[in-house]
């Protein structure tokens, strides 16, 4: 069976070694029998070996072999087509991984600039660093290069099986250029006999004469290569020169503290086309771009033709022959010209048999929207997520939870300081090295003129740092065919009056000459300005400011700033502290008029915490009081556990703060505080949260500078607190507050699930989110899925639908997910009986009328003669009973509240039953959700 054209909703899944495409392939059957049209994977093409993410591509055109190859994509294929179902692959343009894996890379290492390659990574030759020009800097040492030099850590190895010689580092291997080969291989010959001898002597008077091969470059590598090939026909007739050759090899370096020595080996490396250097150096030093400060992911230059071309034959191919119907793009901000990229990747898939859905990772601000004119069907879906979650925050809250945050955290800045001080530690040690590429290019453009020569590299790079830090988006887009939108013109005047106004009383001309070349102005005629290498610092401005703000908000400032985890989100904000009903419905109509076909996404790979361990968290908005009185009483049982460090308490009251939030969001539904292995695992899974939130916030202890004794006491402080028995006081009383919480957030859930499920936009379910997503951080939301217990809920709610009290006795058993599930499958089946309700639908908000009827949010979803009315209370906490548990009691909450309905026949979609309305008037909320606590209503 061929995919619907159109996705109508789409299921992620991970890919690695444990599940690869026959593991995803399983799942067919399951996924539709569900209502999914799509299944969504991560990155396919070939990665580093072992890569449990895929996103360190070494190769864009071949299949992972660990995943099954290109015979196991295939058979996914083929189950997917079997099944009705489109694919939609994850494809990364702006970075691969590096190393030894990754022959165009090693080629470059080898050859330096003269490499065929050397175009396609973004690296610096000409850097301002006399000993990096016409080289790359590799910060792959564990210590000072002379330090391992001399330890004996590096050390030259032949391979013949190639007829290579490179320098190795532990894992990393260092190819050594041809041009050196020669004396290399002139020590074997004293210790060679017989012909071998010869042909070996004629093989080192050929590799010496490369040095001064007359030819272009091209047929210097092409002798290269053939006289490597002499080397191991050579080395498998007489095998004994293996062994000679080694010998030969081991002398060039020495003993261990013997430095004289190690002179050789030392100078071989510096005649070589890059520069081993100490990991610590990079954020300084290295002159190529990366995926963020990640030294082993290399930023690509797929701006150019050549290069996009070659790296996307085999996934292009497979989209114009139609296995493939979707392509989401990764790290769109981090692309040099984002705009050229999408029509290029658009264009290239017009020969598809049908559309190509094409999706962008890309983060937007609250006040942000993406380049209306960029041929795609809009985002990933981050937007959604936290607009949809921003309902369930209780508005009203804001100032109590605030205090309390402040008096327990001792935090007082707003977040807007806590946010600048962070962007600011990026760009000056994480990027610094960026940061200098980028200053230099300015420097030279201000140096070309007389009105601007006097601007220093000092107050140039100062006010680079400036501008980025109080950057108010991801980046702006001025491109060489397209002006500077009035949107990116407003970002860039906000950035630099910011900063102008914090410089204090000191020339701030240099911010107003930086402002001309973000906005192309200096490029413009009669400046006297080269364009082109203005356009290329704005433009590199561009590429630096996304990074920047990624690692300074996502990666910083949302382990620091922790008054409500659930804005700490993944295209968060935690200055919008709710969103009110108005705010949404005038988001979705504005969606369907712009992005119709966008992704909607409430758990990713990349989220901070899964979709209901977020609304668990939203839930805490609505119970101020409640929240500060167990905070209090926590801290006083578990001061025993608190250590001390340098006169401060480990871990530190912030970070106690992020722990009991982290907590009450991944707390299993199922858990008995008695089980002692199931405490046990749950506290080594906090633990490890908790530590990379230590290490992202960059206070008390980083990935780079980790503190073990600061990271000791957080793992003895989480396990002493989740270690059971009766002396633990706190477990009860965490448990007896949790308990009406999380069923306030599974009502929660609910709804915010039907919103994205009936939404303008494509739902995306991320593998096992049908069930309760209760996961922290990555790589915690990539444990694996219990599928055979979610093929097991799936069978029990299929024998249940239609039979409205049987859906109705699933809500005293909420904990075990069926609930959410039966809530899937009831509206993805109506999504694919009524597509065009959904993809083409008319949106329009439906009032409540009552008391308070701001807690609940209903719309309506309009096609020719079908309609279709969506009602989710929200804020349960602030009338749900916590008792019982019933869909019942929930529903009896509503009294008094009253929707107005058109006269007819309603199909409760979730229920499962039949709804008359005689005449046109209200009808009772409650009676609408009497046997599930959210609704969906279909006339016509």
């Amino acid at each position: 069976m061929s995919p619907p054209p159109l996705p109508r909703a789409t299921y992620r899944v991970q890919l690695h070694a444990d599940f690869g495409f026959d593991d995803a392939a399983v799942l067919a059957p399951y996924l539709a029998d569900l209502g999914f049209s799509h299944l969504y994977v991560s990155p396919v093409m070939a990665a580093r070996p072992g890569s449990t993410h895929g996103y360190d591509i070494v190769d864009h055109n071949r299949f992972n072999p660990e995943l099954g190859g290109e015979a196991g994509f295939d058979r996914l294929v083929a189950a997917l087509r079997e099944q009705g179902l489109g694919l939609v692959l994850d494809i990364v343009p702006n970075h691969v991984g590096i190393g030894p894996d990754n022959a165009a890379w090693m080629d470059v290492l080898e050859w330096g600039p003269q490499s065929p390659h050397a175009a396609d990574f973004d690296i610096d030759w000409q850097s301002s660093r006399r000993n990096l020009q016409g080289k790359v800097l590799l910060p792959v040492l564990g210590n000072a290069f002379g330090v391992e030099l001399e330890s004996g850590h590096i050390e030259l190895r032949l391979d013949a099986a190639e007829g290579s010689i490179s320098a190795w580092y532990h894992d990393s291997r260092l190819p050594i250029s041809p041009m050196d080969y020669a004396p290399l291989l002139q020590d074997a010959l004293a210790s060679a006999q017989g012909e071998g001898t010869r042909r070996l002597a004629n093989l080192v008077r050929d590799f010496d004469a490369l040095r001064e091969h007359p030819g272009s470059i091209a047929a210097r590598r092409d002798t290269a290569a053939s006289l490597r090939e002499q080397l191991v026909e050579l080395l498998a007739d007489e095998p004994e020169l293996i062994d000679a050759i080694g010998r030969g090899l081991r002398r060039v370096g020495g003993d261990v503290g013997d430095a004289d020595r190690w002179q050789r080996l030392g100078e071989l490396l510096d005649r070589q086309a890059y520069r081993p250097a100490f990991w610590r150096v990079s954020s300084d030093e290295i002159n190529y771009r990366r995926f963020f400060d990640i030294n082993d992911l290399a930023g690509l230059r797929v701006e150019r033709a050549e290069l996009f071309e070659a790296m996307h034959r085999l996934v292009l191919a497979r989209v114009r022959s139609g296995d493939v119907q979707g392509l989401r793009v990764d790290h769109i901000d981090g692309l040099y010209d984002p705009r050229q990229y999408c029509e290029r990747l658009a264009q290239a898939c017009v020969a598809a048999p049908v559309p190509t859905w094409i999706l962008l990772e890309k983060i937007l601000a609250p006040h942000e929207e993406l380049p209306g004119d960029w041929p795609v069907a809009g985002t990933t879906g981050y937007e959604a997520l936290n607009l949809i979650g921003g309902l369930f925050v209780d508005p009203a809250s804001e100032r109590a939870l605030t205090t309390i945050y402040r008096r327990i955290s001792g935090e007082r800045r707003e977040f807007d300081a806590v946010l600048y001080e962070s962007k600011k530690h990026i760009v000056q040690n994480n990027l610094a090295s960026e940061m200098g590429v980028l200053a230099n290019a300015v420097q030279t453009l201000s140096a070309s003129q007389w009105r601007s020569r006097d601007f220093s590299y000092a107050a140039i790079r100062k006010a680079l740092e400036e501008l980025v830090a109080r950057f108010p988006v991801y980046r702006s887009y001025l491109d060489p065919t397209h002006p500077l939108s009035m949107a990116d013109r407003r970002h860039i005047e906000w950035a630099v009056g910011l900063a102008r106004k914090h410089a204090g009383p000191v020339d701030t001309s240099v911010y107003d000459f930086i402002a001309s070349i973000l906005t192309g102005e200096l490029a413009e005629p009669g400046t006297r300005y080269p364009a082109e290498p203005v356009r290329q610092a704005a433009m590199r401005f561009q590429q630096l400011s996304g990074p920047a703000m990624a690692k300074g908000l996502e990666d910083t400032s949302f382990y620091r700033y922790l008054r409500l985890l659930v804005h700490n989100e993944v295209g968060g904000d935690p200055r919008r502290y709710a969103v009110s009903p108005a705010a949404f419905h005038k988001a979705n109509v504005q969606r369907q008029l712009q992005h119709p076909l966008a992704m909607l996404a409430a758990s990713t790979h990349d989220t901070k915490r899964g979709e209901d361990a977020r609304t668990r968290i939203a839930c805490l908005s609505s119970v101020p009081r409640r929240w500060a009185q167990h905070l209090a009483l926590w801290s006083r049982l578990n001061r025993r556990l608190l250590a001390k460090l340098d006169g401060e308490p480990a871990p530190d009251a912030n970070h106690q703060y992020y722990l009991y939030q982290t907590l009450i969001g991944a707390w299993p539904a199922d858990l008995d505080i008695d089980d002692a292995p199931a405490l046990a695992a749950l506290a080594a899974r906090v633990e490890g949260a908790v530590i990379k939130a230590v290490r992202e916030g960059k206070q008390r202890s980083s990935w780079t500078h980790p503190d073990a004794d600061y990271e000791q006491a957080v793992g003895r402080f989480v396990h002493g607190m989740l270690a059971p028995g009766a002396r633990n006081l706190f477990l009860a009383d965490f448990q007896t507050f949790l308990r009406p919480l999380a069923w306030w957030g599974a009502l929660t859930s609910l709804s915010q699930t039907l919103l994205r499920l009936t939404m303008p936009g494509v739902p995306d379910i991320y593998r096992g989110a049908e069930g309760w997503e209760l996961s922290m951080v990555d790589p915690d939301n990539r444990r694996p899925v219990d599928y055979a217990a979610l093929r097991a809920a799936a069978v029990d709610v299929a024998a249940i639908a239609g039979d409205p009290d049987a859906v109705a006795a699933l809500l005293p058993h909420w904990a075990d997910g069926r609930v959410k599930l039966h809530l899937i499958r009831s509206v993805l089946r109506l999504r694919r009986e009524q597509p065009a309700l959904f993809s083409e639908g008319l949106y329009q908000a439906v009032d409540i009328s009552g008391d308070r009827p701001e807690r609940v949010l209903a719309y309506q979803r309009r096609h020719g003669e079908h309609e279709l009315l969506v009602v989710a209370p929200r804020l349960w906490p602030q009338w749900a009973p916590e008792l019982p548990q019933s869909a019942e009691a929930a529903s009896a909450a509503l009294a008094g509240l009253t929707i107005d309905l058109a006269p007819g026949r309603y199909r409760d979609v979730i229920a499962g039953r039949s709804l008359d309305v005689g005449s046109a008037g209200p009808v009772s909320v409650a009676e609408l959700l009497t046997y599930f606590p959210v609704g969906l209503l279909l006339r016509g």
